[in-house]
């Protein structure tokens, strides 16, 4: 499953890496546009979550915020109105000067689809061997606590949703935002690809503040691994391929041996 003149396996170990960090876009400006976009989300939020409670009234409103799970409506309807509009933005920032494909790294001949899944399972058992470690040497340490909201929208009649968001749209929209847009830009300046791509992983992780320090570290390791396919590749499709890979892996597991 190679496509005609994309890249190889070898070539993630041999020859130069190619990327190239080409955008009309500086750190400072991608901050402001992010920040930008943080506040058109929130007003978006805001305004279709208000609607949803009117609609099904306050009391059921708070009963399913207080699920915190994507078994509920209103939590799938909040995490959509995230990701799809996050996707929009970014792709329309991107254009700016008509250079979306380099802002986005899509210009580059790209990983083939068979290493890229590839290159996802090797990041699956990489990232499994660190949980696993972290539960040996923690005592206490809960390896499902991030999954249970994962695994509660996959056993309800929500489970397209929770398929749709976690294994599609999260890994589309984080890659855009975190190994295109922000890497670029701030790679776009003296940090270089090694400033940008520490800075883009820490905001990157940051998103996932509500994970436990355990994951956090699971999530920050595993963007660190999805930059070097960026830089060596010089194109975005392997980090989103390989992200889908370890999310649809976590989901897979969940629908297979969750109860809850």
């Amino acid at each position: 499953m190679t496509t005609p003149g994309a890249l190889t396996l070898r070539d993630l170990v041999s020859g130069p890496a190619r990327f190239r960090a080409v955008t009309a876009w500086g750190p400072a400006g991608a901050i402001v546009a992010l920040v930008a976009m943080a506040l058109v989300i929130a007003v978006l939020q805001i305004g279709s979550l208000g609607v949803a409670a009117r609609l099904i009234g306050e009391d059921e409103y708070n009963r399913q915020i207080a699920t915190g799970t994507l078994a509920a409506p209103i939590m799938l309807l909040s995490t959509l109105m995230t990701q799809i509009p996050l996707i929009a933005m970014l792709w329309i920032a991107a254009d700016r000067a008509g250079l979306r494909a380099e802002t986005l790294q899509l210009a580059q001949r790209p990983l083939g689809w068979g290493a890229s899944l590839v290159a996802g399972g090797a990041l699956v058992a990489a990232l499994a061997l660190l949980q696993v470690g972290l539960h040996a040497a923690v005592p206490g340490y809960d390896l499902t606590q991030e999954a249970r909201s994962f695994a509660a929208g996959l056993n309800s009649p929500l489970w397209w949703g929770t398929v749709l968001a976690i294994g599609v749209l999260a890994p589309v929209s984080e890659e855009l935002l975190a190994r295109g847009f922000l890497l670029t830009a701030l790679s776009n300046s003296r940090l270089g690809v090694a400033g940008g791509g520490l800075i883009s992983n820490v905001l990157w992780t940051s998103l996932h503040f509500q994970y436990s320090w355990g994951s956090l570290l699971t999530v920050f390791c595993g963007g660190l691994a999805l930059t070097w396919l960026v830089w060596r590749t010089g194109s975005l499709r392997a980090a989103i391929v390989a992200h889908m890979v370890v999310n649809a892996t976590v989901l897979g597991y969940l629908a297979a041996f969750s109860e809850a």
